[in-house]
């Protein structure tokens, strides 16, 4: 493994477990301070929005910046925060606002750093290699959300939220010290140029190919990402009442399946037709909605076939996932690439509550096994449609 790949994977890795074991114990703390989930639902609405309206300007903010100092400054800023959080909760009142205050302000700059992150590839790898890197940072991002809860949940327990807070801002100590082993060209940011929002706008719709992979994305979002809040919840929970212990071996059947993909493109990258794994995504939804929907006689027959659907749907979003952002990285121009990221992930970030909100509406209305065949024959369709009408045919990734 080269240099700044070893240094990078290794710094996102102790980042995201230490953040993910703090949000992993998050709701369980404000659970315990309110004892109702409607409170927890407000307060992650409330440190959202910020995030959300800073966003569109994240990108220009970060335009011909170093990312290799934002990354670092990112690290440094959430340490800081972290440790001002503990201080407050050892010796202030306990004020929600102020809580609050703190997780918006960590959102935001946890924003910043997934962009700066996902922009920096075109600057510290060859162009060859951005694939193979995507392929280890989606096995790091994988294995924390397998660890995370694991580790949260323990420390919780045992020490209680203080220590999850002190241990979250000593990971990003040890992240920042793994980023300055990084190389970075200074010579990247010589280009300066003013560009605004609109600017970024202009350059998706006006190329083709950009533009029908954006809207991919926005529809992956849209009617996929519900699976993990509404259709799984509704089908495993509701419809077949399975403990609490086998609905999580499915998020653990699906990060399994996406850390075995992730692997394998890392290893052995080689080109694929990714237009497949889209329309396999499609095609899981609409068998694992079906099986849901006729196997209630047998639950036990039911559970094994889903928890292979899922360990599928892992792999093959992943397969889906790498490329996709392989390929932005390769097309979209250095120095536009901060402005680029901060405008998918502010669609990531719209499209999944909306879709969430479509999911639960329909799943009231016919179900939760039927509502998921639903989305997965909508999502066929509607890809089936997109990709007919693009160029992507033209080209040997797609």
């Amino acid at each position: 493994m080269e240099r700044n790949l070893k240094y990078y994977t290794a710094a996102r890795f102790v980042n995201l477990l230490g953040t993910g074991i703090y949000s992993i114990c998050v709701p369980l703390f404000l659970i315990e301070q309110f004892q109702t989930i409607f409170s927890t639902s407000i307060f992650y609405t409330l440190i959202q929005i910020p995030s959300l309206l800073f966003l569109p300007l994240l990108g220009i903010f970060l335009e011909n910046k170093n990312l290799k100092h934002v990354l670092l400054e990112s690290n440094v800023l959430s340490a800081v925060l972290f440790l001002f959080l503990i201080g407050y909760m050892l010796f202030a009142k306990h004020q929600i606002w102020l809580f609050i205050l703190f997780s918006a302000l960590e959102k935001i700059n946890s924003s910043c750093f997934n962009v700066a992150s996902n922009s920096i590839f075109a600057r510290i790898f060859a162009v060859e290699t951005i694939e193979k890197a995507n392929g280890w940072k989606s096995t790091v991002d994988n294995l924390t959300s397998v660890l995370a809860p694991v580790f949260g949940t323990f420390i919780y327990a045992g020490f209680g939220l203080n220590i999850v807070i002190l241990l979250n801002a000593f990971s990003f100590l040890i992240s920042f010290l793994f980023l300055t082993k990084i190389s970075y060209p200074e010579t990247i940011s010589a280009k300066r140029t003013r560009l605004s929002l609109s600017d970024g706008l202009r350059y998706i719709t006006k190329n083709q190919e950009l533009k029908t992979l954006f809207i991919a994305f926005m529809l992956l979002n849209f009617l996929v990402m519900p699976t993990a809040n509404v259709f799984a919840p509704g089908i495993l929970k509701i419809d077949y009442h399975f403990s609490d212990v086998l609905y999580g071996l499915t998020s653990t059947a699906v990060c399994l399946g996406a850390i075995l993909s992730s692997l394998a493109i890392s290893l052995h990258p080689k080109r694929e037709k990714i237009t497949v794994f889209f329309y396999m995504q499609g095609a899981l939804m609409i068998v694992s909605g079906v099986l849901a929907y006729g196997l209630h006689a047998t639950p036990g027959l039911f559970y094994w076939l889903y928890l292979m659907l899922c360990g599928l749907s892992g792999y093959f979003s992943t397969k889906v996932n790498i490329p996709l952002m392989a390929y932005f990285q390769k097309q979209v121009p250095a120095h536009q690439q901060t402005r680029f990221f901060s405008l998918l992930t502010l669609s990531a970030n719209l499209m999944s509550p909306c879709g969430t909100l479509y999911a639960g509406t329909l799943c009231n209305q016919i179900g939760s096994s039927l509502a998921y065949a639903g989305n997965g024959l909508l999502l066929v369709l509607v890809l089936h449609f997109l990709f007919r009408k693009s160029s992507l045919k033209n080209n040997a990734l797609f």
